[in-house]
């Protein structure tokens, strides 16, 4: 396993973020610290995984395009568990970029990822 800068772009209806991060990068993981919000990404040949992970809360998003999927957001405190449907446009794995289009809540977010040689 690598480390690697990671550059992340998460745009939203009102927002855009974006982050250079230290992460480490292996074929099929990328693990970095993202503002105290670890972020493990796994992929697949037609599929991703995200945790986003904190003191308080564990969310967990699949992707596979043109698919809905469901995906869980769990409270630590409470060990409260919610399903969350992740509907996934577009789904690109290259293999220094991710490029994800998907709607959340009703609220269309577009996630990029590019690993910096």
């Amino acid at each position: 396993m690598a480390k690697k800068e990671i550059e992340v772009v998460l745009k939203t209806n009102d927002n855009i973020i974006k982050n250079n991060i230290l992460g480490i990068v292996n074929n099929t993981t990328i693990k970095y610290n993202d503002g105290g919000v670890i972020v493990v990404i796994t992929t697949q040949e037609d599929r991703i995984s995200m945790s986003r992970t904190t003191d308080e809360y564990q969310l967990i998003l699949n992707f596979i395009k043109d698919k809905e999927e469901l995906g869980s957001y769990l409270l630590k405190e409470t060990n409260a568990k919610f399903d969350i449907l992740v509907k996934t446009k577009i789904l690109e794995i290259n293999d220094n970029n991710i490029k994800i289009v998907y709607e959340l809540n009703d609220e269309k977010k577009e996630f990029s990822l590019l690993i910096k040689e």
